[in-house]
């Protein structure tokens, strides 16, 4: 009669001890704020009630047993809730059974502490507390900013949106995504050319403005629905993935709702305002003039359908997609009995044992977890090793790597490391009562896998390119004088490669020259004169202009002399052929 979602911790100290009778254990008082009511139905559970904590917003599953043990809890012993099960519900519970309920409640803080217990808890608080650093690197990947308590403006509001849940508004909008879609569907060729046309910095800027407004909307959906059907959003704001904002809404009361189709309708709610908001767009892009108005549209319809079909449909992470899988299978908290039915058939497979799944669960759902749970574990091997090479890339390289390696050995080295950790403690029971050599053979398998050699090679056409290239050529008219290169040749930057000349750039600096010389001459001569000074200001600028164009005639001989601009090898490209060419 164990609770359904607690780690389950044997009772130890004096409830225990053997000079106490069990029956005699006096049980701790409950919280007078918690409420009980029944749950909806799951698949590996006949029956079932959910203990809501309303400080924290929490809900715990629970037995219909233990919920009658808990109509008993004012008998004040063991014994006399087993005396009370029997009496009353003819129940014939065992007392280790009452003791591990005793043991979930004070673990998940649902009774009242005992006089002086403050120092118990403090206690707890002090040994489970972390420092700032260790709260840092637990949590920089993902944590959540409430901000708003947005329940009196969804109830103010609620009257003003009903509509578009209506027979009448969903067939409207379905009407209008329809035209949307086949408006953009004879326009694809335009639309994927617009999508093209904003793959650059100001695209980027525009698409994360629209995924905000989208985003807010998203939100909204679940807000709005869930009042529809009488759910209380506590708070809604922003959550921080890799230190990437996203919005959030909490709707943590739609656990309370057995109506599935409701519990599903609220975690679609975002999705189908994405969808709605995508049409809508879709539908206005195709009829829209060039102009600003079409190219709103535009970024609202891709950033809609692009967050909905990447992000929020991935049943693998613990968004929409995830809520709508476990509701549609009717399997709350999805992924920890998912993850402990796959731990049990690896412990069959490789270990041998012969051990009872976790739940018995009908074969067809059984098979479908498993396969989920490895599906799951492949996906966030993926998922993670990425992150981490985005924080690696992301942050100082020194910063980046510790990062990086947080996060890999967070979550995926260590998840392994605690499961080969706890068959190795069971490591006599391995080799007394499972099959150890399968174990062995496996992990042959896998060493083979990762270091044997693969004798064998594909062929593949590919074009090799170097990192940096220079073309070699002439800047303008010129002779070859000296050729300093010769293909394979390395050289290093500024080394000279070929020097040129050009006759008609000779003759032009021979003849400034000679300008030049002939307007100092004058100049000297009338400073010596003194007799003539008019022409002085008119030869002085004529110098001026002289020295100039000699200034940039050097520069055109100066790169006439060809110079390495990095360190490589000399290579000679294909030459070109003249018309008389075949």
């Amino acid at each position: 009669m164990s609770p359904t979602n607690a780690n389950h911790v044997m009772p130890g100290g004096d409830a225990c001890a053997p000079d106490l009778d069990p029956d005699d254990t006096p049980l701790p008082a409950l919280r007078p704020e918690l409420r009980i009511q029944e749950a909806a139905q799951d698949a590996g559970w006949s029956g079932g009630h959910l203990v809501h904590d309303p400080v924290r917003n929490s809900f715990f599953r629970v037995s219909l047993l233990a919920v009658r043990a808990l109509f008993c809890w004012k008998a004040g012993t063991v014994g006399g809730v087993r005396a009370c099960l029997r009496q009353r519900f003819g129940i014939h519970a065992e007392p280790d059974d009452i003791i591990e309920l005793v043991t979930f409640l004070e673990n998940a803080g649902l009774t009242q502490p005992e006089f002086g217990g403050w120092r118990k808890i403090f206690e707890t608080w002090r040994r489970n507390r972390q420092s700032p650093l260790k709260w840092l690197l637990h949590h920089y990947l993902f944590f959540r900013v409430p901000l708003v308590r947005p329940q009196r403006f969804l109830e103010a509001a609620f009257p003003h949106v009903r509509w578009m849940g209506s027979r009448a508004g969903l067939a409207l909008l379905l009407v209008i995504s329809a035209l949307g879609l086949w408006l953009t569907l004879k326009q694809w060729d335009e639309f994927r050319a617009t999508f093209m046309g904003f793959v650059n910095l100001e695209g980027l800027v525009l698409f994360g403005l629209t995924i905000l407004i989208v985003k807010v909307a998203h939100e909204l959906g679940h807000a709005f629905i869930a009042t529809r059907f009488g759910v209380r959003v506590p708070h809604m704001g922003i959550a921080f993935l890799v230190m990437a904002p996203m919005l959030y809404t909490d709707v943590t009361d739609a656990w309370r709702l057995k109506n599935r189709r409701a519990r599903l309708l609220i975690g679609m709610g975002g999705m189908l305002v994405e969808l709605a908001l995508a049409g809508i767009a879709l539908f206005v892009w195709g009829i829209a003039p060039e102009g600003p108005v079409r190219t709103a549209a535009f970024f609202v319809a891709t950033a809609s359908l692009l967050t909905t079909l990447l992000v929020n449909m991935s049943p693998f992470m613990r968004f929409d997609g995830y809520h709508i899988l476990a509701d549609l299978l009717r399997m709350h908290n999805l992924q920890p009995r998912a993850f402990a039915l796959a731990l049990w058939w690896l412990r069959k497979v490789l270990l041998g044992f012969r051990e009872p799944p976790p739940e018995e669960l009908p074969p067809r759902l059984h098979r479908g977890l498993i396969l989920y749970a490895f599906a799951t574990w492949t996906y966030r091997f993926f998922l993670f090793t990425g992150i981490a090479l985005l924080v690696y890339h992301a942050f100082p390289k020194v910063l980046g790597i510790f990062l990086a390696a947080v996060e890999i050995w967070w979550f995926v080295l260590r998840p392994v490391v605690n499961v080969v950790r706890s068959w190795w403690k069971e490591r006599e029971d391995i080799m007394t009562r499972g099959r150890p050599i399968r174990l062995l053979i496996v992990g042959m398998a896998i060493l083979a896998l990762l270091f044997a050699p693969i004798w064998r090679s594909t062929g593949l056409p590919a074009v090799l390119l170097a990192e940096r290239e220079q073309e070699v050529f002439a800047p303008e008219p010129a002779r070859v004088v000296k050729l300093m290169l010769a293909p394979g040749m390395k050289v290093r930057k500024g080394q000279v490669l070929a020097e040129l000349t050009s006759d008609e750039l000779e003759y032009e600096w021979r003849t400034t020259r000679s300008r030049m010389k002939l307007v100092e001459s004058k100049l000297a001569r009338m400073v010596a004169n003194r007799e003539d000074l008019q022409g002085i200001d008119v030869l002085k600028r004529e110098r001026q202009r002289l020295r100039a164009k000699l200034e940039g005639l050097k520069e055109r001989r100066e790169r006439l002399r060809l110079r390495a601009t990095v360190n490589g090898e000399v290579r000679q490209g294909p030459r070109a052929c003249a018309p008389a060419c075949g």
